[in-house]
């Protein structure tokens, strides 16, 4: 029996356990941001009936978006967009769907609906639409609220047709360039660092698949950010109390929609390239040479060289959290954001670091979990 099988035949006691143990870890989301702009992610997660670890992968996945197509993070020689993958998994009935469209898929259709933009937004797609739409646009968003069946439909292919979709995905996250040819089709040519993220929802056992099958060594796992949160719903209560404090005169920032439409202008004068200010600068450095001397040791050993892109990954979070904040911030404050700073503080790295060590130890728990179903 194949893996995938053995995941499938799994009874829904067992994702209800795994669950329990992921969302046991714990990690206050609010802390990424500012005491203000915490507590207003706080209180409108609340007020849509859904959690923060369900609103802020769509804060930070769609911030990523629109800030790649206006910058790129430099970080000494290397050159990167602020692409993200990112999923967010929960049971049924405890809001993904709602998050999701509260801070993705409503804000973009706004801003595009606002600013006279195309849509660049995918839901679903085949692999020649995807990268038709990527080709055509210079850019694409893959926003589902299911997303398993997105990429589940595009490595099955990869499997038994060999189209290389996996490939596909790992060079737009890089932001390789890259040249498609069809036989009933022109040539597809992509440039370097197109704008591409995708976001999405799933349940756990999805998840468990959608891993399993990524686990293929071709990098794609690496390339993924899997967010667990405690997603538990707010009672009527505590979801009344958060909308009153959003309508409340005190509070200048009301909508979510605002922010990423004044996230749009405010880019248009942003820096061509973000930096890392020098301490944060020294920090990756020391990660980055922690992660050569892995490799290294690992081969004059004679074992398995670590694959990660943990260290692009963080990056890129720190990128999305610097700017989101930074705008966020001003609308709360009553003002118009200006184009955020070109440097990346330390503390804002620091910040990110925590989150992607959170959502790396919860994908490794669930890889640990699944290698043990095989047995």
């Amino acid at each position: 029996m194949s893996k995938l099988a053995k995941v499938a035949k799994q009874h829904e006691v067992t994702w209800a356990q795994l669950n329990r143990r992921l969302i046991s870890l714990p990690f206050n989301y609010e802390n990424l941001f500012t005491p203000s702009v915490g507590e207003f992610v706080k209180k409108k997660a609340a007020s849509i009936g859904s959690c923060p670890g369900y609103l802020v992968p769509c804060l930070l996945a769609t911030t990523a978006y629109l800030t790649a197509g206006k910058s790129t993070i430099r970080c000494g020689p290397q050159e990167m967009p602020c692409n993200l993958f990112m999923v967010f998994v929960g049971p049924p009935g405890t809001g993904k769907s709602q998050a999701l469209k509260e801070a993705s898929l409503q804000p973009l259709h706004d801003v595009q609906d606002e600013r006279d933009l195309p849509n660049t937004i995918i839901e679903i797609c085949t692999s020649a639409a995807l990268v038709k739409t990527v080709a055509d646009n210079e850019k694409a968003f893959v926003v589902s609220p299911e997303l398993f069946e997105v990429i589940n439909k595009l490595l099955k292919s990869d499997e038994d047709n060999a189209t290389g979709d996996a490939q596909t995905l790992c060079e737009l996250f890089s932001g390789e360039s890259s040249s498609y040819r069809y036989a009933t089709e022109r040539t597809r040519e992509i440039p370097p660092n197109v704008p591409f993220s995708i976001l999405g929802s799933t349940q756990v056992p999805y998840a468990a698949r959608l891993l399993c099958r990524m686990d293929q060594g071709h990098g794609l796992l690496d390339r993924f950010t899997f967010i667990f949160p405690v997603c538990l719903r707010p009672s009527t209560a505590e979801t009344e109390t958060a909308r009153s404090w959003l309508e409340s005169d005190e509070v200048c920032l009301k909508q979510l929609s605002d922010i990423f439409i004044e996230m749009h202008d405010a880019l248009t004068t942003a820096p061509a390239s973000f930096r890392f200010s020098p301490e944060a600068t020294q920090a990756l450095t020391s990660l980055k040479d922690d992660f050569i001397k892995e490799v290294n040791e690992a081969i004059q050993q004679g074992f398995v060289p670590p694959k990660s892109k943990k260290i692009d990954v963080l990056q890129r979070v720190a990128d999305s959290l610097h700017v989101f904040s930074h705008v966020t911030q001003a609308l709360i404050q009553g003002e118009t954001p200006s184009a955020p700073p070109r440097e990346i503080s330390s503390e804002t790295l620091q910040k990110a670091k925590l989150f992607v060590e959170y959502t790396d130890t919860q994908k490794e728990i669930v890889m640990e979990v699944s290698i043990f179903l095989f047995m």
